[in-house]
């Protein structure tokens, strides 16, 4: 039968599938290797792509978790609305030099462009000027590191339902994302349980510990907004061609952080002109305050943001919030080593300490494990419909 099918003289790369010893569909041994080599390239160069996005999560994450520590330090001398316009203004230099250094004085004007948008306006207050002075309230009343850092840890849970609801075409999360932020939601409930466990402090204490408990929390929820508010435009921009791409991919998220952080400080300054005054404090003369609020500007409101609009404009606004749960790993860390915030816990307290950290941090694996975008526009940009790895199909 193989003989009446193929007349002598056709080539065996040729024959159809079910012919003894016959190639599939005319492709040779070559070929084949040559397709099993190209697919495992497509995989090498994927993983390439991804290595940059998890270094920049892993450097938010540190940076993100460390100012916690020096919010605190900085919350024992000076006000919380004067922390919050002072760091503003030291990272607004610090990513002033940045855009020129990346784009020159062009990108520094496209930035300035920015601030008449509403929606960058909306961004930088939510993200800047009014967490900032939530956390430095909260932590001025009684809130300790550790707590500040696991209350953040709730953002992705914050985020992916306003993702939901204020990204057009939003799917559901994968089930495996849905399972880390139920994980990860577990780990952060059982450290909550813990600092609401009665400690036989006075019901005054108690009742400041809850206000900061709320101020922290209302933090979160701006920061989430501001998180689906920053994918949003910088999805929108591209097609509007308010932010041209450049030969950096970090170009485009400068210019977007210098924006929102010019909002959040004039924001941060009509707050300070309102509640304290324009009147430099005493406390400024102190080393130390200075060494908190130098991190504090030039770390954690000027690199962080680059970060973080890098990875907005790389896997999105609910996965760029996937990395607080990373934080509170730094936060519980630093706050028991260098302030001995755990260090009067009992053994079942800091049992309860250490379970809960464990399941944020497994939390954030499984999220953070879910594939990047199947399809991305020219510069690489995460999609708006939210259609990650689901095909793109009906977008």
């Amino acid at each position: 039968q193989a003989a009446q099918a193929h007349p002598p003289g056709t080539p065996p790369a040729l024959r159809l599938a079910g012919s003894p010893g016959a190639p599939l569909r005319g492709f040779g041994p070559s070929m084949r290797e040559a397709a099993t080599d190209g697919r495992a390239g497509a995989q090498s160069q994927s993983q390439d792509r991804q290595f940059p996005e998890v270094v920049a999560l892993g450097a938010f994450a540190l940076i993100a978790g460390s100012a916690f520590l020096f919010t605190k330090s900085a919350s024992e001398s000076l006000p919380p609305c004067t922390i919050t316009a002072l760091r503003l203004a030291l990272g607004s230099c610090g990513l002033l030099l940045l855009n020129l250094a990346a784009g020159g004085p062009a990108s520094v004007l496209k930035a300035l462009r920015l601030l008449w948008k509403p929606q960058v306006l909306a961004v930088g207050i939510c993200n800047t000027a009014v967490p900032y002075t939530l956390y430095a309230a909260a932590m001025d009343r009684g809130v300790e590191v550790w707590l500040a850092a696991v209350v953040s840890g709730s953002g992705p849970t914050i985020a992916a339902p306003l993702g939901a609801l204020l990204l057009p075409g939003a799917g559901c999360p994968p089930p495996r994302a849905l399972a880390g932020l139920a994980v990860g939601f577990a780990g952060l409930s059982a450290l909550a349980v813990e600092k609401a466990l009665p400690t036989g402090s006075h019901g005054t204490e108690r009742a400041t510990s809850a206000i900061g408990f709320a101020l922290a929390l209302a933090a979160v929820c701006c920061k989430a907004l501001a998180a689906i508010l920053a994918q949003r435009h910088l999805t929108q921009a591209k097609a509007e061609a308010d932010l041209v791409a450049a030969p950096t991919p970090l170009l485009i998220p400068l210019q977007f952080s210098l924006a929102q952080a010019l909002a959040g400080l004039a924001a941060a300054l009509l707050l300070l002109a309102c509640v304290d005054g324009l009147a430099l404090p005493r406390q400024l003369a102190q080393w130390h305050v200075w060494a908190a609020l130098l991190y504090l500007g030039f770390a954690a409101s000027c690199l962080v943001y680059v970060l973080q609009f890098y990875i907005v404009h790389r896997r999105g606004g609910v996965q760029q919030m996937t990395v607080d749960y990373l934080t509170p790993v730094v936060g519980v860390l630093e706050g028991a080593a260098l302030r001995h915030e755990l260090a009067d816990l009992s053994a079942p307290r800091l049992l309860l300490v250490l379970a809960g950290t464990a399941l944020a941090a497994t939390g954030a694996g499984l999220v953070t494990s879910v594939a990047t975008p199947v399809h991305r526009g020219p510069s690489g940009m995460a999609p708006l419909c939210g259609c990650e790895g689901r095909g793109q199909e009906r977008c």
